[in-house]
């Protein structure tokens, strides 16, 4: 957690990942004068695994170990999904989706071959590679990331991916909802962002820029972030569920 201020942001991190992915943009905020909570999704961080995960134990999850109270909330990829899945009721001033795969309709999972292309993923995920394939991310960045895929459970991300597959999670309603995502995008493409405006969102498309925005253009998301109103959310009741790992 950093900061103390009265206004409170909720950080979701991404697959692989995990609170730490956060070191700059949860310091920037408090900066700013929020009280910045990011939380370990299940089966990352020091968070449990669960192998029977899905879209609803993970937003149940994050319902209750989340503020009452939450003014901003920001969603990495994942992160973003489990967002959207919780921002009925958790009813935050400004939900801001990072690069976040919304609508998954298209989308089929093998789970041996998505454990395989897992378990392969978080094997690659060396420091020597990240230099090699991500130059511009500053070395903590990598160092970060090479930390959390260690700790990453594959079995949790194989029952989550398959029960996204075919699932559209776009909320209809709700938080004053912005998409920040790359131009190009492979996981939030042309098509998407345009079906998200027209449900009401506001999308930001950062030419040049990564899935991992916060490594590669972390100014560009701290002003958006920096020109949001200041839109207060509503205290929500929690609700009983594993407890996550929250920074």
């Amino acid at each position: 957690m950093w900061g103390s201020g009265n206004r409170c942001a909720l950080l979701l991190h991404g697959s692989m990942a995990d609170s730490s992915t956060w070191w700059r943009l949860g310091p920037s905020l408090a900066e700013r004068g929020y009280r910045v909570v990011a939380l370990d999704l299940p089966g990352h961080g020091a968070s449990p695994a669960n192998p029977a995960a899905s879209v609803e134990s993970h937003a149940a999850a994050v319902l209750s170990s989340a503020p009452n109270k939450v003014d901003l909330a920001v969603g990495h990829s994942l992160g973003g999904v489990v967002l959207a899945a919780v921002v009925s009721q958790l009813r935050p001033g400004h939900a801001v989706y990072l690069d976040a795969p919304l609508d998954c309709r298209s989308t089929a999972v093998d789970r041996v071959e998505v454990r395989a292309r897992f378990t392969a993923m978080k094997d690659g995920r060396t420091l020597e590679r990240l230099v090699r394939d991500r130059p511009s991310w500053h070395q903590r960045d990598r160092e970060v990331e090479v930390a959390s895929a260690r700790r990453w459970d594959v079995p949790t991300a194989v029952s989550l991916a398959a029960d996204l597959a075919g699932r559209d999670l776009t909320p209809s309603a709700g938080a004053h909802s912005v998409m920040l995502r790359a131009e190009p995008s492979d996981f939030v493409p042309a098509d998407h962002a345009s079906r998200l405006e027209a449900h009401g969102f506001d999308v930001v498309s950062i030419p040049g820029g990564a899935h991992s925005l916060h490594y590669s253009h972390i100014d560009e998301v701290m002003a958006v972030l920096a020109g949001l109103g200041d839109v207060s959310g509503t205290d929500e009741p929690e609700t009983d569920a594993p407890a996550l790992d929250a920074r």
